[in-house]
C-alpha cells in the first residue's frame, strides 16, 4: 500500500508541472535585491555559458562580495562574485538539506498558483507571494549554509505542511463552491481556517 501524500505533495501534483519543479531551476536569487542587483542578476541569468557553473557557493570566501557592480566594466565571472549571496546555486544544496529547501521551494510555488489563493480573493496575493518568497529564501540560505540547518528546515517543513493542508481544503472546497449552500458554508469555514495559517506562517 502506497503512502498516503502530504497535502504540501498534492498541491504540488496539481499545480507545479514536473518540468517547473526543483530539478529544473540553475538558481534562486534573493527576494531582496536592489533594482541594479537585479538588473545584473537578470543579465547574468541569461548571459551565453552558464555562469553559474563556477559562481562561488555560499560558503567560499569572496574578496569582491558586496561592492558595487558596474555594467561593463568587469567580467560575468567578476559580477557574479560581487553579488556573492544575492543568489543561491544547486551546487549548494547538492545534500538532504538542500533536498529538504526543495520541498519548501515546490511548495510554496503550489500556494502561489492554487487556485483558491490566485481566484478567491482571500488574501492580498502580492503581500502573501512577498512574505513567501522570503520564507523559501531562508530555506536556501540555511541549507546553502550547511551547519546545523537540517533542524531548522524539518521545522519549517512542519510548519509548511499545517499552512499546506489549510489551504488544500480551501483550494477543494473553492473548487466545489458551486454544489449547494453547505459547499459555500464549507468554503467559508476553510477560508477563514486558511487565513489564520497563512498571518501565522509569514507574521
Amino acid at each position: 500500500m502506497e503512502p498516503i501524500a502530504t497535502a504540501r505533495e498534492q498541491l504540488v501534483e496539481l499545480y507545479v508541472d514536473k518540468y517547473e519543479r526543483w530539478a529544473e531551476k540553475p538558481f534562486f536569487r534573493s527576494p531582496h535585491l536592489s533594482d541594479k542587483q537585479n538588473d545584473a542578476m537578470f543579465r547574468l541569468k541569461w548571459a551565453k555559458g552558464n555562469v553559474f557553473a563556477t559562481a562561488p557557493l555560499w560558503n567560499d570566501v569572496v574578496p569582491q562580495r558586496d561592492r558595487p557592480v558596474r555594467r561593463l566594466l568587469q567580467t560575468k565571472a567578476e559580477t557574479a562574485r560581487r553579488l556573492h549571496h544575492c543568489y543561491v546555486v544547486h551546487r549548494d544544496l547538492d545534500s538532504p538539506e538542500g533536498e529538504l529547501a526543495g520541498r519548501v521551494v515546490d511548495g510554496c510555488r503550489a500556494l502561489q498558483a492554487s487556485r483558491v489563493l490566485r481566484d478567491g480573493g482571500f488574501v492580498d496575493t502580492y503581500n502573501f507571494e512577498k512574505k513567501l518568497n522570503g520564507f523559501q529564501w531562508r530555506a536556501l540560505v540555511a541549507a546553502g549554509r550547511g551547519e546545523h540547518a537540517r533542524t531548522d528546515l524539518l521545522a519549517q517543513l512542519d510548519r509548511f505542511e499545517v499552512l499546506a493542508a489549510a489551504v488544500l481544503e480551501a483550494d477543494v472546497a473553492f473548487r466545489e463552491r458551486n454544489n449547494g449552500p453547505t459547499a459555500r458554508a464549507r468554503l467559508t469555514a476553510a477560508a477563514q481556517a486558511m487565513t489564520a495559517e497563512i498571518q501565522a506562517l509569514t507574521a
